[in-house]
């Protein structure tokens, strides 16, 4: 199986075993290089998609990491604030949705 493959199967499997964000995150941080060298330098910069979901503490994680020289490309922060529009989205709708979700739900 070719490199690129096997990290696309990593992070579908991380989606469809509920692996939790955070360590899904956690293992890009400790395995960038790796990673960044396998991919298709167009698939670089989606890197920090990784980042997403609705922590602000992995988001803020994220920037930190990506701020980084060594771990910029092009095109790599305008993927992190696109992940942080999105990550923002769902913590403020969490924030005014989610009491009343919670109660429709029991």
């Amino acid at each position: 199986m070719r490199q690129c493959a096997r990290l696309i199967a990593f992070a579908s499997r991380t989606t469809m075993l509920a692996v939790p964000a955070d360590v899904a995150f956690s293992w890009l941080q400790a395995n960038h290089d790796a990673v960044a060298s396998r991919l298709p330098p167009v698939r670089v910069p989606s890197l920090p998609y990784y980042a997403g979901g609705c922590s602000i503490e992995r988001l803020e994680a994220a920037r930190v990491f990506f701020s980084q020289p060594e771990h910029q490309v092009n095109g790599t922060q305008a993927n992190l604030r696109k992940v942080t529009d999105a990550v923002t989205d769902c913590v403020n709708l969490r924030k005014r949705e989610g009491a009343s979700v919670e109660a429709s739900l029991q």
